[in-house]
């Protein structure tokens, strides 16, 4: 019993006419003919009544027309997954990703990283973790680098790089907010919002570089963050200090379930310090350019997700 014999009948069941299915398949109606013949010869049982009026098919025929269906699909399907990982073996290059560390985190505990790289076996992936700002003008030059980076949802706060944007292909990924991160005993614990002129008048500790929240929170006044190299430092401070006030983004139920571990508490701020984080790519890369197939990948991987 061949595959393409299943796709005979299954055709066969949508004209209902053997001389349509023989023209399609650009063979004699004879020919046809003879083929879905032996193939109910070798089912065993009558499959179909042929008049002129058309092709009627049987209980047993409409059993074994489910199977031809389901069997021609999986067959499709895993040919064009055969072909398709034939030819993802074939790209090679590099991809160079910049994003902060939160989101390096992120999308490093999902797997996802892990995923393109099972599927594109030959592109090297090299990750640097840090302000992703920085990697913007370097995008110009360099069809490699892929920038994951939150995007203000007020386009006026995106005025340090929004000329840069304008040149650069921008994928949106998913929203996000920031929030006040303290320790149980700091007197913001137990309010259910305060507001971010509450949160600059305490001392505090960003948890990590980003222009983007910078140029947030200068609306509210001046604003004098204090960055650390080492996040563990930073949560430690946190955890140990009742004084000490930081600011996380709301973006995954796993950074939620690391800040619950290490019982750290997310205030909402009053105002909405609203962002999308975004990949930014080379507006001239080609669909088999492997930073377009990276993003290509990223956003999939998110939108089936969500």
């Amino acid at each position: 019993m061949k595959i393409e014999h299943l796709a005979y009948f299954v055709h066969l069941s949508k004209t209902g006419s053997f001389t349509k299915s023989s023209e399609h398949f650009y063979m004699t109606r004879q020919n046809f003919s003879k083929i879905i013949r032996q193939l109910q010869c070798e089912v065993g049982a009558t499959l179909y009544i042929a008049n002129r009026s058309g092709v009627t098919f049987t209980e047993e025929g409409k059993i074994f027309l489910n199977f031809a269906r389901q069997t021609v699909r999986t067959y499709d399907k895993t040919m064009e997954t055969i072909k398709k990982q034939s030819l993802n073996k074939q790209i090679t290059g590099e991809v160079h990703v910049y994003a902060g560390i939160i989101i390096m985190a992120m999308f490093s505990s999902s797997g996802i990283f892990a995923k393109f790289l099972a599927r594109y076996p030959n592109i090297s992936l090299h990750m640097h973790e840090g302000d992703s700002l920085s990697a913007l003008p370097m995008i110009q030059d360099d069809k490699r680098i892929v920038a994951i980076l939150p995007i203000a949802e007020d386009p006026k706060l995106n005025y340090l790089y929004h000329p840069l944007l304008d040149t650069f292909k921008v994928i949106p990924l998913f929203k996000g907010e920031y929030a006040c991160l303290v320790n149980r005993h700091h007197q913001f614990a137990q309010q259910e919002h305060i507001s971010v002129q509450s949160f600059l008048k305490t001392s505090h500790a960003n948890l990590f570089k980003n222009s983007v929240l910078s140029e947030m929170l200068s609306q509210y006044g001046s604003y004098q963050p204090r960055y650390s190299s080492n996040n563990l430092d930073i949560y430690t401070n946190l955890i140990a200090n009742d004084n000490i006030a930081g600011i996380a983004a709301l973006e995954s139920e796993s950074i939620l379930d690391f800040y619950a571990q290490k019982k750290l508490y997310l205030v909402p701020f009053t105002e909405r310090l609203a962002y999308t984080t975004s990949l930014v790519i080379h507006s001239a890369l080609k669909p088999t350019d492997p930073a377009y197939l990276f993003s290509q990948f990223m956003f999939d991987s998110v939108k089936n997700k969500t």
